[in-house]
């Protein structure tokens, strides 16, 4: 499919991890600052849903494309408002100058 900018009608934040020394000699994950802010067409394909515990709780899975960003890693994440989503796949299309990205929902 050819890349249309004129869909790019949601604005995403990725979000790129850092792993910092706590005071009881770990290394632990946060996601401190926003890497980058840009304008994309996500699209909302699937859904599922995960059991924990004694509950069922559904989990989206996200497409999302957006204008190439070189940077963007499969250990970063993405942010539309306050849902947070675990980047699966990145895949470049530079043909078209577009960027896809496969996300699943996770926990904040």
């Amino acid at each position: 499919m050819a890349f249309d900018p004129g869909k790019l009608d949601t604005r995403i934040v990725l979000q790129q991890p850092t792993n910092t020394a706590d005071t009881h000699g770990g290394n632990p994950q946060t996601w401190p600052t926003d890497t980058a802010i840009r304008w994309a067409w996500v699209e909302y394909p699937t859904g599922s849903e995960v059991e924990r515990g004694d509950k069922v709780e559904g989990r989206r899975t996200i497409r999302v494309r957006m204008r190439y960003y070189s940077a963007v890693a499969s250990d970063w994440r993405i942010k539309i408002g306050s849902d947070v989503f675990g980047i699966l796949a990145v895949l470049p299309d530079r043909r078209v100058d577009e960027l896809e990205i496969q996300a699943v929902e996770v926990d904040p």
